[in-house]
């Protein structure tokens, strides 16, 4: 029986500790997802503890335009706080690695431009961000400002166009 409750406290610090990683508020089925991704709770169980969860104050439950939301709420994260050590390592990696993943995968990926005049004319920069990271920075020779917005509208328009083309040119044996 000891064993039911420990499972049962840690399962319970695992939705708090999704909930305060995610840092937002998240339905129901957005949390289920990632629990069940993951393989930690079943189905059932999981909603039960959500429900417990809610009931004991250590969830918050928003409504907005009829969806409601779940939050941890202050009490649930100075008790994710004082228990943390509590989840296994192994659960804890196994949540970070899926966080790290799905916001490499959900970045968007963001082109831009800058132009500043040189000797000649000017040069323009083009750029392919994903977060803050560049993925690609191109500068080019322009003679003038309509040659400019030429290539800024070609580069925002047909950026992943030029990307792919551009790859699959240097990459190519």
């Amino acid at each position: 029986m000891h064993m039911d409750v420990t499972d049962l406290a840690i399962n319970k610090l695992i939705i708090l500790y999704i909930l305060n990683k995610l840092n937002k508020p998240t339905t129901n089925s957005q949390l289920t997802q990632i629990i069940l991704e993951n393989n930690l709770i079943n189905y059932f169980a999981l909603q039960q503890y959500i429900s417990e969860l809610i009931n004991t104050g250590f969830i918050n439950t928003i409504t907005d335009n009829k969806k409601q939301y779940l939050i941890i709420s202050s009490k649930g994260i100075d008790t994710l706080n004082f228990f943390l050590n509590r989840i296994p390592d192994s659960k804890i990696e196994q949540l970070d690695d899926y966080f790290e993943h799905k916001n490499e995968s959900t970045q968007k990926i963001e082109a831009s431009t800058e132009y500043m005049p040189v000797k000649d004319g000017f040069e323009i920069t083009l750029i392919l961000k994903k977060g803050s990271k560049n993925i690609i920075e191109i500068k080019l020779p322009a003679k003038t400002m309509e040659e400019i917005e030429i290539i800024r509208n070609n580069w925002k328009y047909k950026y992943e166009e030029i990307y792919t083309n551009l790859i699959e040119s240097i990459t190519k044996k």
